[in-house]
């Protein structure tokens, strides 16, 4: 199973796409139609270069079309991530409204509202680091190559209509990291055999994850991923870890403010396993900041 956040989202979005604070709110109605809200802001120091970038780009085009010197013009940063995401959604998934907002810490981002008719066609990536970064002229690709592209995390939806309506969110398992999770735990059946070793692993693996924490900390602050569902009525009954107390039609599925989590080397450890029984434990060091539940659990919920 594909490891939120460390890897690909820890590594990867800080060396590809700099610091960025991520939401993604889906909003279901009781016949199976709804709305995704995107906000989505990067830090000041990775929208400069963003821009730099995409306005050279840019006039480097221009010139070749015209054979002149090219005017002045400013780089809309967002402008392909929002129109890609359209087709990141999957069938059925149009554009209705975009805007360029400021989170409180003064980043750009945007705010993208997209509708769909049927929440049974449609797949949610979280941590999409593929073609974050790219921007205007800086060579982004066609996102429809594979619908979790550069993702960490990709939802599917199965949906039943009636009195109560069903919902259920399913985490996508890819055959090559199942395949490389067997052998990991097979790595791990062996290394029982070597406490020694395995005691050395571990202490080795503590001090890398300190180490981290100390580098990444300052320049990963503020970066978020948050993924939450919202339906039409009250839910009556769901399995979800992670209810909103005073919204009772709400349930957050992923909430991860990493550099909180960086600085426990505990928790970035139990985070690499991401079967049940390290989630629960992370859930039990009660991290302010930190809300994810086991990487194969299908959340269902009624209303």
């Amino acid at each position: 199973m594909k490891k939120i956040f460390v890897g690909t989202v820890l590594l990867a979005l800080f060396f590809v796409s700099g610091c960025i604070e991520s939401t993604t709110m889906l909003d279901l109605n009781r016949d199976g139609s709804g709305k995704i809200v995107v906000r989505e802001f990067m830090s000041p120091q990775i929208t400069q270069m963003m821009e730099g970038m995409g306005n050279m780009f840019a006039g480097m085009e221009q010139a070749g079309e015209q054979g002149s010197s090219p005017k002045p013009e400013k780089a809309d940063i967002f402008k392909d991530q929002i129109e890609d995401n359209v087709k990141k959604f999957g069938e059925g998934v149009k554009l209705v409204s975009s805007k360029k907002l400021k989170n409180k810490e003064g980043w750009k981002g945007y705010e993208a509202v997209y509708s769909f008719a049927d929440i049974n066609t449609i797949t949610i990536p979280i941590g999409d680091v593929g073609d974050q970064g790219e921007g205007p002229g800086m060579g982004q690709g066609d996102s429809t190559e594979s619908e979790d592209s550069g993702s960490d995390t990709v939802y599917n939806f199965k949906f039943s209509p009636g009195e109560p309506a069903t919902l259920e969110i399913v985490p996508k398992v890819d055959e090559t990291d199942a395949d490389a999770e067997k052998a990991a735990e097979s790595a791990e059946v062996a290394m029982e055999d070597m406490p020694e070793m395995e005691e050395g692993m571990d202490e080795m693996g503590a001090q890398m994850m300190q180490g981290m924490g100390a580098m990444m900390g300052p320049m990963l602050k503020g970066m978020r991923m948050t993924f939450m569902v919202r339906v039409a009525d009250d839910i009556k009954d769901t399995n979800s870890a992670h209810k909103w107390p005073k919204r009772p039609n709400m349930i957050t599925v992923m909430d991860m403010q990493v550099d909180k989590m960086l600085g426990n080397a505990k928790a970035m450890q139990l985070l690499q396993s991401q079967d049940e029984e390290s989630i629960a434990k992370i859930e039990k060091m009660n991290i302010e900041g930190i809300k994810l539940e086991p990487p194969t659990k299908t959340i269902s919920l009624t209303f």
